[in-house]
């Protein structure tokens, strides 16, 4: 399957860069086509709105020139509209033989595991001919948000093929139909809620330069105008008269993190369609640190709870560590975030990093917990063979299974948790679940 990826990209050399860093690193794996629309839309023209795109043109030029498969720009004296600009990557997609095309804003930011399970779930219900994204759509300072559930996928060889964008992110087949007389589905927030920032007072670092100028494009654009209106008196957007969207705060921007031993349930609670819980993202260290942490294009993961001497960078884990969980996006999020852990000899390094964290502790019943590790040692007999590219020598292979899997190391880090519970004085929660719904018990 060839996946096209459309995106525009409009006055946004901060935020491109990090759009496109996990799609960069999947578009090997999922045989991603990069078609980049890069242009000031004419209706900004029209209202006289200065064209703020110099800087993104010369980045995508230069430092993207060998990642993107084609660049679109638009002639400056005959600028398109949104959904013209869009179409100029059908006839492309279409050459190029593309299955299914993926529309990309540069306000919209994915994870990488989103990007994977957005695959995954397209490719078990491939019977829907068009897909719609839920975004957490971020709005005034940032401490609330909206539900925002655009089209962002479709097949591209069915009903005659896709024949044009007629307005906005809309299409139309070649065989005259709509998209939405065809089977459609929303995918599930817990397969993807990437963060959308188009209507924040001061973090949006994509598109119009300004609320009040997205505000004038949009009642100009759109029958029906703009959501939003303009409030002169406090200089800031708010919405317009009728506009009944729902709205939901942020939590908090406090960082948790859950303490609870290896084989307790972290990695289940993650793995089961549980990357968000209700508007909160969650981190589990042993899954971030493996999958995500490269320094200088070498695999630096292992396990967030142990690495062998051998390893080059041993000395300096902690700051490998957290480059990998907590800096891995290079911005801040705003948003609540629960990060796992299973290490407890960190927990002083990090309440010293970052004092805001909340600690959190999970123990589940001995036996129980016992039962989920020999699972967990029958799951992992050619565990060999996977260390092998990070550990050369066969003594070195054993001593960390041996290590890793010893249920007196174990108990012994069951003792460790109970007495940082007295420590930090919270309390000690019969599951990870539990302690992650504690968070929401205390702010109900």
């Amino acid at each position: 399957m060839k996946i096209g990826i459309q995106i525009l990209a409009y006055n946004c050399v901060e935020a491109f860069p990090i759009i496109m860093e996990p799609w960069i690193k999947l578009k090997k794996e999922f045989n991603f086509d990069f078609w980049v629309g890069s242009g000031q839309f004419k209706i900004y023209q029209e209202l006289g709105y200065e064209d703020l795109n110099k800087g993104t043109v010369e980045l995508l030029k230069t430092e993207y020139a060998n990642i993107i498969d084609h660049l679109f720009i638009p002639d400056s004296d005959n600028l398109l509209s949104d959904h013209e600009m869009r179409s100029q990557s059908i006839e492309y997609f279409e050459e190029k033989g593309v299955d299914l095309i993926w529309i990309l804003d540069a306000d919209e930011f994915y994870m990488e595991d989103e990007i994977c399970r957005v695959v995954k779930f397209i490719t078990s219900n491939s019977q829907y001919d068009y897909y719609n994204i839920s975004l957490k759509n971020y709005i005034g300072d940032g401490k609330l948000w909206t539900d925002f559930e655009p089209v962002r996928l479709f097949w591209t060889k069915r009903y005659g093929g896709v024949k044009e964008h007629y307005f906005d992110n809309h299409f139309s087949y070649k065989d005259g139909s709509e998209y939405r007389s065809r089977a459609g589905i929303t995918i599930p927030k817990e397969e993807a809620f990437p963060l959308h920032y188009s209507w924040t007072d001061n973090k949006n670092i994509a598109g119009s330069s300004s609320l009040k100028k997205k505000i004038e494009y949009q009642k100009k654009y759109y029958a029906d105008g703009c959501g939003y209106e303009w409030n002169e008196e406090y200089n800031k957007a708010t919405f317009s008269e009728g506009n009944s969207t729902e709205v939901y705060p942020e939590l908090d921007f406090k960082k948790y993190i859950i303490l609870s031993p290896t084989c307790s349930g972290k990695t289940w609670f993650i793995n089961n369609c549980r990357y968000w819980y209700r508007g909160m993202r969650l981190f589990c260290g042993e899954y971030e640190s493996t999958s995500r942490n490269y320094v200088n294009n070498r695999l630096m993961g292992g396990s967030s709870c142990f690495l062998p001497e051998s390893h080059p960078l041993y000395l300096n884990w902690h700051d490998i560590y957290k480059l990998g969980v907590e800096s891995f996006y290079k911005i801040d999020w705003n948003f609540s975030s629960v990060l796992f852990y299973n290490m407890p000899s960190h927990i002083s390094y990090l309440r010293k990093k970052f004092p805001d964290i909340e600690i959190k502790v999970a123990l589940p019943d001995e036996e129980l917990h016992k039962k989920m590790f020999m699972k967990k040692c029958e799951a992992n007999k050619n565990l060999e063979k996977r260390l092998i590219d990070l550990i050369k020598e066969e003594s070195e292979i054993l001593h960390y299974t041996n290590y890793c899997y010893n249920w007196k190391r174990i108990l012994d880090y069951r003792d460790e948790y109970t007495r940082l519970a007295g420590m930090y004085e919270v309390p000690i929660y019969d599951s990870v679940e539990s302690a992650v719904q504690s968070i929401f018990k205390n702010k109900e």
